[in-house]
């Protein structure tokens, strides 16, 4: 049988274990916006510097 002080630090450490979860699920989401947010800049600076791209074709 589990004695209650048993059953209250389980719990309590379940609920740091989750709350610890939370906050490295927050970071990956940032860290993979900046990623995402970087890889765009790339993608329209490489479109940009393609030779005969659609801005340098229409004249716009």
């Amino acid at each position: 049988m589990v004695s209650p002080v048993g059953v209250a630090e389980a719990q309590e450490l379940g609920v740091r274990l989750e709350e610890k979860r939370r906050t490295i699920e927050a970071q990956k989401r940032r860290i993979e916006a900046i990623f995402t947010k970087h890889r765009q800049r790339l993608g329209k600076s490489a479109f940009l510097k393609l030779p005969g791209s659609y801005e340098c074709r229409w004249g716009q």
